[in-house]
């Protein structure tokens, strides 16, 4: 008796490994709920089957079946997007004749018969204070960003030119993909050579990087002792060169 429960114990172990592997597989033939495996799929044009197979759905079981999901990436570009006027106001008669610095104002500039830069030649920029960079790419080296500014202003009806006057810079930039990342811009005695005010790293400036340029602390002119007769009516403009360069 003792011989015959052990015969049937390990008969029975037995016939469990020998079922299981078909189990496993059970789903994975025609009329069965699915899904497929690497050697049945419901799609005729795979070659691991032809047309004709199907799971079935019964009112005990579901039928199912996989397929694929899949995209591929199609990068975008580095773009220099909005850069900003700077009006620095009504500059005093003093600060003109002793040196001094002048703060920003805001960055509404004047345009047409007034202006010897808006609509002459520096023609892009906006009225809102906005500096921003769209960094589409993906994977990077990074970008810079530099600005220059010629330190001759000039009016446009004819009073004497004002010269080796410089910019300064100072914000905090906000990134649309590491919202807590704060990118400094950053450039002191800025004329007429490229200084280099931003820098993203590989791992810095993806998506969109904008400073708004509208505080007084953000910007301001050094101005130099000016030797010319000075009317107080001119308008003066001059004109900032912003260059976005690829890699860090």
């Amino acid at each position: 008796m003792k011989h015959t429960k052990i015969g049937l114990i390990l008969t029975g172990l037995l016939a469990g490994l020998l079922i299981a592997p078909g189990v496993a597989n059970a789903a994975a033939t025609e009329g069965g709920t699915g899904p497929g495996d690497a050697t049945y799929n419901l799609s005729a044009n795979t070659a691991v089957t032809s047309g004709g197979n199907y799971f079935a759905a019964t009112t005990a079981e579901t039928g199912s079946a996989k397929s694929t999901a899949q995209f591929t990436i199609k990068a975008g570009t580095l773009q220099l997007f909005a850069v900003p006027d700077l009006n620095f106001g009504q500059v005093p008669m003093s600060t003109l004749l002793n040196g001094g610095t002048q703060q920003l104002q805001d960055s509404n500039v004047a345009t047409g018969d007034t202006a010897s830069s808006k609509d002459r030649e520096a023609f892009d920029g906006n009225n809102k204070g906005l500096l921003a960079i769209k960094d589409m790419r993906g994977a990077t080296t990074g970008w810079k960003l530099s600005a220059a500014m010629n330190p001759t202003f000039k009016d446009q009806k004819g009073a004497p030119d004002l010269t080796n006057i410089a910019l300064n810079l100072k914000a905090t930039g906000k990134n649309s993909v590491n919202t807590t990342e704060a990118l400094p811009l950053a450039g002191t005695n800025i004329g007429a050579t490229a200084t280099n005010v931003a820098t993203a790293t590989g791992t810095t400036g993806k998506g969109d990087t904008t400073w708004n340029l509208t505080d007084p602390t953000n910007a301001n002119l050094t101005i130099p002792k000016q030797a010319a007769n000075i009317p107080s009516t001119a308008t003066y403009q001059s004109t900032i060169t912003w260059t976005l360069a690829v890699g860090a």
